[in-house]
């Protein structure tokens, strides 16, 4: 039989899986976005990167402050 002081515990700790499952989820996300934005500067010929003031040396940088901030 489960008390009420139970029923809390495992309340409480389905709401610490529940934060914990999301921070994973939120940070595999802000990866996988990271390494697309990598991806798509990377496509990019030198002169356009040029054009837009890049440089190649750049783009993890750059990529990581547009996701991360």
């Amino acid at each position: 039989m489960m008390t009420m002081t139970d029923v809390s515990i495992q309340s409480g700790l389905n709401r610490s899986g529940a934060k914990l499952f999301a921070g994973i989820t939120e940070s595999v996300a802000k990866y996988l976005r990271y390494r697309r934005t990598v991806g798509e500067l990377d496509a990019l010929s030198t002169d356009s990167l040029l054009d837009l003031d890049l440089y190649r040396g750049d783009l993890r940088k750059v990529a990581h402050d547009a996701v991360y901030g």
